[in-house]
């Protein structure tokens, strides 16, 4: 996906990496970080969530359960949740973690993680010095400043980094690539979420026919564009409901649902879960 573009003159040569608008402009975001003592209580089944986890597990123990697979939860442990995957955790006794909700977003506002082959539980092999990089980023969490709010993305960075370089890149590439034709119509969809967006308008971004794009989109996305739009929305309610206490009636509106009622059933449809019980659920690791 990248090329390096070289120049040269009289006295030196250096190189410069030539990036696709896809890749290039990634979009980095820590929401919080924590450490936790966790017990029993600590319990959910398939929740899902517009933010991607990550936890480092430095004593007892636990299991997690996503893409069909269980991951016992162990001291040195650690452990990549990519955003909107359905998942499942417990505790018996007693666990300590500490854990980062965070975005990777591409330009286009899909989830750097989607469709990417990758493992979800590293050991990393100088675990001792994760506790120390952890507990600075939860530090950086607790200073808005211009430094902390970049260097709390490097870190996160540099966190993630390990499992990207243990990624099969190779069907990630080929669906990256056709995802490319459709950015001006993801980013029209990203930047007016609130609204429906008509497939002939977002036709004409990418220069297709309506029936087309209708078409293609679906073979490229799995979904109709009315669909993407509308778990976009639903996305969008999600990072409200864990953030702020705004009732459903104020966080329905914003986002262009007619009532409490129509933004209740439409948040169910889509994540299997009342908005006021996914609100209960998604405040924690």
């Amino acid at each position: 996906m990248w090329q390096r573009e070289t120049r040269s003159d009289t006295v030196d040569s250096w190189q410069e990496f030539v990036g696709d608008d896809l890749f290039a402009m990634l979009q980095v975001h820590v929401y919080c970080a924590y450490r936790s003592r966790l017990g029993p209580a600590w319990k959910c089944e398939n929740a899902s969530d517009l933010r991607g986890r990550l936890y480092f597990v430095t004593a007892g123990t636990g299991m997690l359960r996503h893409h069909d697979q269980e991951f016992p939860l162990r001291p040195g442990g650690l452990y990549l949740i990519p955003a909107g995957v359905p998942h499942s955790h417990s505790c018996s006794r007693q666990l300590e973690l500490y854990w980062c909700h965070f975005a990777v977003l591409l330009r286009s506002g899909v989830d750097l993680f989607t469709r990417m082959s990758l493992p979800y539980e590293l050991r990393p092999p100088k675990a001792n010095r994760m506790p120390e990089r952890f507990a600075e980023l939860v530090r950086c969490c607790k200073d808005d400043s211009l430094g902390s709010v970049l260097r709390r993305s490097g870190m996160l960075m540099q966190l993630l980094a390990p499992f990207l370089d243990r990624a099969d890149l190779s069907g990630w590439n080929r669906w990256h690539s056709s995802v490319a034709v459709f950015v001006p119509a993801l980013l029209a969809m990203e930047q007016r979420v609130s609204e429906r967006v008509l497939i002939p308008e977002l036709a004409a971004l990418v220069r297709l026919s309506p029936a087309s794009f209708a078409k293609k989109f679906k073979q490229v996305f799995g979904l109709a564009p009315h669909h993407y739009q509308l778990e976009k929305r639903i996305g969008a309610a999600q990072l409200m409901l864990a953030q702020s206490d705004e009732k459903l009636m104020t966080i329905g509106t914003h986002l262009g649902f007619t009532d409490a009622f129509h933004f209740s059933r439409a948040f169910k449809k889509i994540t299997g879960t009342p908005p006021s019980r996914y609100r209960e659920l998604i405040r924690g690791p």
